[in-house]
């Protein structure tokens, strides 16, 4: 639950005085979301793909990652499907530059995004002639697919892997 803040001062608490400064720092790089040098790590290995001779390219991330899937589909990245699951929308998007359809995957009990901001993107996307579905899981929180998190929830990861993978 990193977007509350008592939640977060609690759990540095417990780290060693060493550790502080730099899991905040990491946490700031995480919450600023995609850097240019990550959309431009995308952009070369889908070249590469398509250099080996890939016909079709999908993108997908999973918190971060999620956040990498759709920041790539808003720079037009060049994909056929974009598939963030529980990533934040970045906040300067323009829906002219999504060249792929957008699947998204998100847990309905996720303290740490909020699916109002997933949705209203999801929504700018089909106003601009854009395939977008976003799916939320009312019973999950963040990281659902995740077996190795207390937060795995086996009916969400069952029901958004089958949907991926019909989506791909």
């Amino acid at each position: 639950e990193r977007a509350v803040p008592e939640k977060i001062a609690k759990a540095l608490e417990v780290l060693p005085a060493e550790f502080r400064e730099p899991v905040q720092k990491l946490m700031g790089i995480v919450m600023r979301g995609a850097t240019p040098e990550g959309l431009a790590a995308i952009d070369a290995a889908i070249a590469q793909l398509r250099q080996q001779g890939a016909k079709k390219v999908a993108v997908i991330g999973f918190c971060m990652g999620g956040a990498y899937s759709w920041t790539a589909a808003y720079h037009g990245a060049d994909a056929e499907a974009f598939a963030p699951f529980y990533g934040r929308v970045p906040e300067n998007r323009d829906a002219s530059k999504v060249r792929g359809a957008l699947e998204g995957h998100y847990g309905g009990q996720d303290h740490g995004i909020p699916v109002e901001p997933i949705e209203a993107a999801a929504a700018e996307l089909r106003a601009a002639g854009k395939e977008a579905t976003i799916f939320v899981y009312p019973d999950a929180g963040h990281a659902f697919l995740n077996d190795t998190r207390d937060t795995f929830n086996p009916d969400a990861a069952k029901l958004s892997w089958e949907r991926l993978l019909k989506f791909f």
